[in-house]
């Protein structure tokens, strides 16, 4: 698998990926539901790197913030 990072941007996402991003969001409190969305995104496509600021992805035990 080629080693893909993700930027945080998350423009649309579909019904089945906010169901995914809600489930995220509630199970990761203080985590925003844009980073939920962009954690789901993330799932879906095999990624596991983002170039970020934002500490609430630290909470994902399988996501590498870049800084």
């Amino acid at each position: 698998m080629t080693d893909h990072i993700i930027l945080e941007s998350v423009n649309f996402i579909n019904e089945i990926t906010f169901a995914r991003a809600s489930t995220i969001f509630k199970k990761y409190p203080g985590l925003s539901i844009t980073d939920a969305s962009t954690v789901s995104v993330m799932e879906e496509l095999g990624i596991k790197k983002i170039y970020s600021f934002d500490k609430g992805f630290d909470k994902i035990d399988w996501v590498v913030r870049l800084k």
